[in-house]
């Protein structure tokens, strides 16, 4: 969902999504990428954001993934492209040999604006890598947090003062049933243990102005302003 698959030559298996084994978990599934001694180029995945990616000249992008390394050595360049294709800013990352989940990050800027734009990870080498919680945030959050909210839209609400703000609204309370409701308990914690719930608006109309509409929670219950009345 959300990404797209280039690959030079083709071969089958390349790019495959593996569910966790042992106990359950609530972030049940992981993408497994093998890299058969390929050069820069070959093999890419790249994300489109929400109808494109808004990107500005001279901001800093803040990257990070989680992985597991299966076997071999594998390099990835991480891209930002403009509505061309084009890169428009760049840095690559050599993953560890960890067995284990670890986070790995990088910052760069963009050296171009663009509203359409997309992230595109190239690898190269020959090896077998997992990836899960592939993120890609701008500097310019509000207060400069890390991983944090829009800056001008959260400014324009705290400038309000308001007595209280609802938290969440609409149709992410409801869920589609009782099985996809709103539970708070399950956006809090680390962002990798968060429970992904597919949102009602993904089914509600016939013509579905928006398929493939879910929250994992990235923005959770402590993430967010106190709603307590004031």
């Amino acid at each position: 969902m959300g990404w797209k698959v280039d690959q030079q030559p083709v071969e089958e298996g390349v790019v495959l999504i593996q569910n966790r084994t042992g106990i359950y978990n609530s972030n049940p599934r992981f993408v497994r990428v093998t890299v058969n001694n390929r050069n820069k180029g070959t093999l890419s995945l790249t994300n489109e954001g929400f109808r494109g990616m808004g990107i500005k000249k001279g901001l800093r992008y803040d990257f990070s993934v989680l992985y597991k390394m299966v076997s071999g050595k594998v390099k990835m360049h991480v891209e930002l492209l403009n509505a061309n294709k084009e890169i428009i800013g760049s840095t690559e990352i050599v993953p560890g040999e960890k067995k284990d989940w670890s986070k790995m990050a990088a910052s760069f800027s963009a050296n171009q604006t663009e509203e359409k734009g997309s992230m595109r990870l190239v690898f190269e080498g020959n090896g077998v890598i997992d990836l899960d919680m592939i993120s890609l945030f701008p500097g310019d959050t509000w207060k400069n947090r890390p991983g944090g909210m829009r800056a001008d839209m959260v400014q324009m609400l705290a400038d309000m003062k308001p007595g209280f703000i609802r938290f969440p609204g609409g149709c992410i309370v409801e869920g589609f049933d009782l099985a996809q409701r709103y539970q708070w308990k399950k956006t809090v914690g680390p962002l990798e243990e968060r429970q992904l719930i597919i949102n009602r608006w993904n089914t509600e109309f016939a013509h579905r102005p928006a398929p493939d509409y879910f929250q994992t929670f990235g923005l959770g219950f402590l993430n967010t302003f106190s709603c307590v009345p004031m």
